[in-house]
């Protein structure tokens, strides 16, 4: 999926890289084999508390990032993403580009039904949808198709979509849902709307939404015929419903799910698209040499910032790239903490402790900054962080001090890049495109990097039309940002699932993807 890339704001309900770790029931019980899949039950989940008049069941407009899982039982889309991000076919069977990689040529399986009798799925009902997110710039997926220069249908199940200069995240754009033109242009909301998908729209009260198997999906029927989505105000109440037994299954981002890793629960840790770092300001004399930056790298333990402040809850990156995408290139070295080499990093760039205070200086100037991060509503996270961070540093002979702020006063200081250094988090796009942080005109280059090599690298990006030539692309870029080091990296935040033993089929799987393999879920009593 291609979700804009924007600042955290504080207090938001995140769904916290890919882990693997799952934690189920005791070793002796886990070694029974499991039995064979049946049909029948109901499964009940949790999902957020919304209205229907404020397009949170329109996959398309929702406000709501949490109900894009909840979404995806009933709407798909023309491409998906597989666990390391690639990208695989779904409503499309097929596609092409043309020589001058500007014209993408689709071509949608035939024969796919919309549920409640409104006919095939057709181009036009892509087009549409195209239509839909092109008109509402608040879309999570208006940045998907913001690159298209044009589109039109072909035929009943040919369309083609034009871009004005060769761009690989045309792929990527054909993530977004797919509605039915025929349904949404009689009615307003998103309530018992016809999809594709393997669920229907049964009914929605002030409680939640009842969903129904679509006997007539193209693909295998799914075990569960019923599923339930239970409304619920925050983690916390979906957790007081899952103990009460109100809930067989939880997904959240609080580190409260944290708890039944000792417990006689199913317990899976999966990826997200939120990325922590600092950002180190160009705007600021310190920052502008490189060899600073790189010290800052060395001299600070993420491996102890990730285990202490996030509770082991983030996967470790070198940038703004998850760790479990196909592009992410495992064979580069990072930065792990190497206090010698800082030191020394430090002293080539003039810093020296003149006066035995342990604090370095340079031209009667303290080697000095600030922390600037903000007060979330439900952690603490980045303000341990910060913390912990300022106290490594210490050890490197730099003073830091850290200033934590609300978030009306710290989007504030950010907006205005009055900071020396910020941490924060970013949701990133699964597409790999870094332009909007790095890109000199980017705009969310919130520390003034500037770097005419990662501006061509940038450039050169999205011209490669393969995976693999995307790929090479990325590793190349993903050396440069290494060695500029204009953050530093933490890492992706993972969620948790919280299930049921009766619960089975359960598979790792990553944010806005969460119920891809639903149809391999099964309820054993």
């Amino acid at each position: 999926m291609c979700l804009s890339s924007v600042l955290i704001l504080a207090g938001c309900s995140a769904k916290p890289a890919i882990s693997t770790e799952t934690s189920s029931v005791p070793a002796a019980a886990s070694a029974t084999p499991a039995p064979t899949p049946v049909a029948g039950g109901e499964l009940k989940i949790n999902m957020p508390k919304i209205t229907a008049g404020d397009g949170g069941m329109h996959p398309l407009i929702t406000p709501y990032r949490d109900m894009i899982d909840v979404l995806g039982l009933v709407y798909e889309s023309p491409l998906r993403y597989d666990d390391n991000h690639k990208l695989s076919a779904n409503l499309v069977e097929s596609w092409e580009v043309d020589e001058a990689g500007t014209t993408w040529t689709f071509k949608l399986r035939d024969n796919i039904e919309w549920q409640k009798g409104y006919g095939q799925l057709t181009s036009d009902d892509v087009l549409y949808s195209f239509d839909v997110v092109k008109n509402n710039e608040e879309s999570f997926y208006s940045a998907a198709v913001s690159r298209f220069a044009s589109y039109e249908k072909v035929d009943e199940l040919t369309f083609k979509v034009t871009t004005s200069t060769p761009y690989y995240g045309v792929l990527h754009a054909m993530t977004l849902p797919i509605v039915c033109r025929a349904y949404f242009t009689t009615h307003s909301s998103g309530v018992e709307a016809p999809g594709t998908g393997p669920y229907a729209f049964e009914s929605m009260d002030g409680n939640g939404v009842s969903f129904t198997v679509n006997e007539n999906w193209w693909k295998r029927e799914p075990y569960i015929p019923k599923i339930r989505a239970v409304m619920m105000e925050d983690d916390a109440a979906a957790f007081a419903a899952y103990d009460a037994g109100e809930l067989d299954v939880v997904a959240s981002s609080s580190y409260t799910a944290n708890k039944y890793k000792t417990r006689a629960d199913q317990v899976v840790d999966y990826g997200t698209q939120q990325y922590d770092f600092m950002a180190m300001s160009l705007y600021r004399e310190i920052f502008q040499d490189v060899r600073v930056r790189q010290a800052v790298c060395y001299a600070v333990d993420i491996k102890e910032i990730i285990t202490k402040a996030y509770m082991s809850q983030v996967i470790q990156a070198d940038i703004p790239l998850n760790p479990s995408s196909f592009y992410y290139d495992h064979t580069l070295d990072g930065y792990d903490r190497d206090l010698p080499r800082a030191r020394q990093l430090l002293a080539e760039a003039g810093y020296s402790d003149a006066n035995g205070d342990g604090i370095l200086e340079k031209g009667g100037s303290n080697l000095s900054f600030t922390i600037l991060t903000d007060l979330s509503k439900t952690d603490t996270v980045h303000d341990d962080a910060a913390f912990l961070l300022a106290k490594q540093l210490e050890e490197a002979g730099f003073e830091v001090k850290v200033l934590t702020l609300d978030w009306e006063a710290f989007n504030e200081r950010v907006t205005a890049r009055n900071f020396d250094a910020l941490l924060t988090s970013f949701y990133v796009d699964e597409y790999p495109d870094l332009t909007f942080c790095f890109f000199s005109s980017g705009v969310s280059n919130l520390n003034a990097f500037r770097v005419s090599e990662v501006d061509e690298a940038l450039n050169a990006q999205h011209k490669y039309l393969t995976p693999e030539a995307y790929r090479t692309g990325m590793s190349t870029l993903h050396a440069m940002l290494v060695r500029q080091a204009p953050y530093v990296s933490i890492g992706f935040r993972t969620n948790t699932i919280v299930a049921k033993t009766t619960v089975r089929g359960i598979k790792t799987g990553s944010e806005n993807h969460l119920y891809q393999n639903i149809d391999q879920w099964y309820i054993a009593e």
